[in-house]
């Protein structure tokens, strides 16, 4: 029996496909809520009314996210190496897990909002992990391709980017998840986290740089890999 790998559910092929059905159920919600209510306000209600609606909803979501997340990868990281999917593998392993213990605390209800948030904080998790697989393996590259550099750039301003809007989001938030356990709240923490960890990530890229392109070793390199040890 042929062996199964998680990895090919990221194939074009299954991508393609989860696509596609994702995309027909979605507009299939869409023209069944306008057709049993035409303000556009009563049909967002009716949608939120139904369980089914809910989960289509949240299925293309999701689909969205996961193609982002693909489209970031061949666009600034390009096709990943065995040990790179490996590490990602693991890491959304444990993202997973995090997600659903955090989730667990509270009952999301009709707060799916919070649900979505925290699958948008997943994608952020995911690229970072992406990130910062690829800058441990600049000490094993002879050259540095100026390509590279600006894909590396890119990559690190497109999470910059996200947490730009997520940090002020979770902030507005806040008041309406106010109690002594808010997911909001552990969500803004997880935000806080990851940008000392990006910061800790341009630091330690910038003393790859500076060993690659100067041929000697970079002086405070220790102390942003302790950094970014405790930081993941």
């Amino acid at each position: 029996m042929a062996r199964f790998e998680a990895a090919s559910l990221m194939s074009a092929r299954v991508l393609t496909l989860y696509g596609m059905l994702s995309t027909i159920a979605f507009g299939a919600m869409i023209y069944k809520a306008r057709h049993e209510q035409l303000d556009l306000f009563m049909a967002s209600a009716w949608v939120h009314r139904s369980n089914g609606c809910l989960l289509i909803l949240s299925n293309f979501v999701v689909y969205v996210l996961v193609l982002l997340s693909k489209v970031a990868q061949l666009i600034f990281l390009g096709p990943l190496g065995r040990q790179e999917v490996q590490s990602v593998q693991e890491s959304l392993t444990m993202l997973l897990f995090d997600l659903l213990i955090v989730s667990s605390v509270r009952q999301f209800r009709s707060d799916l909002l919070f649900f979505y948030f925290g699958c948008v904080l997943l994608l952020v998790a995911v690229l970072q992990n992406m990130c910062s697989v690829r800058i441990d393996t600049l000490g094993q590259m002879t050259t540095f391709p100026r390509f590279f550099h600006i894909r590396m750039l890119g990559l690190l301003a497109f999470i910059q980017s996200f947490l730009a809007i997520l940090i002020p989001i979770a902030i507005l938030l806040m008041p309406q998840d106010a109690g002594p356990i808010g997911i909001v709240s552990q969500y803004f923490i997880s935000l806080m986290v990851m940008q000392v960890n990006l910061f800790a990530q341009i630091a330690l890229y910038y003393c790859e740089y500076v060993a690659l392109t100067s041929e000697g070793p970079c002086g405070r390199k220790k102390p942003l890999c302790v950094l970014h040890w405790i930081c993941t």
